[in-house]
């Protein structure tokens, strides 16, 4: 990513934006222009190399990566082989899902979309410090490709990487 030099942080937030993350406790603002950051700001002393839960907005922006991953030849197709990335990964059916699977959440990944229970995989998945293992200790358990079921880890295992 580039900052674009000549305006990066060079326009003032209005107030309503700032009161409006202070309301929302966001932790971070961006603004993106074509492939470089215009602007940054971030709030309640996180920075730069600080981490935080993006929650499903990064969804977008891994499906994204995925087809420019596949335009430039570092992945062959949605259907190739998770496995082809991922040795490690578990499950009766690892050996079958494919990278198109995991981002249309037709993975068979055993993931339960629980945000509110302290012992779900999606409440770990915010705490642990080795979300890569928690991910990989998630078997596929369930023929992929046959349905559709809304799994965060799915999108997440497909941001693995380098």
């Amino acid at each position: 990513m580039l900052l674009l030099q000549e305006y990066y942080n060079k326009a003032s937030v209005p107030n309503e934006l700032s009161d409006y993350h202070k309301e929302k406790k966001t932790v971070a603002f961006l603004i993106f222009k074509n492939d470089s950051i215009f602007h940054e700001k971030y709030f309640d002393g996180y920075g730069l190399d600080s981490k935080s839960n993006s929650f499903s907005m990064v969804k977008s922006m891994v499906s994204a990566m995925l087809g420019k991953a596949i335009e430039e030849g570092y992945i062959k197709s949605l259907d190739q082989l998770v496995q082809d990335f991922i040795p490690e990964l578990k499950g009766p059916y690892a050996s079958q899902v494919t990278v198109g699977d995991l981002s249309s959440m037709a993975s068979g990944l055993k993931w339960t979309e629980k945000y509110y229970s302290p012992f779900s995989v999606t409440s770990a998945s915010y705490f642990v410090d080795d979300l890569n293992g928690l991910l990989l200790d998630q078997p596929i358990d369930i023929i992929p490709a046959k349905t559709f079921n809304y799994k965060s880890g799915s999108h997440t295992i497909v941001g693995f990487g380098d």
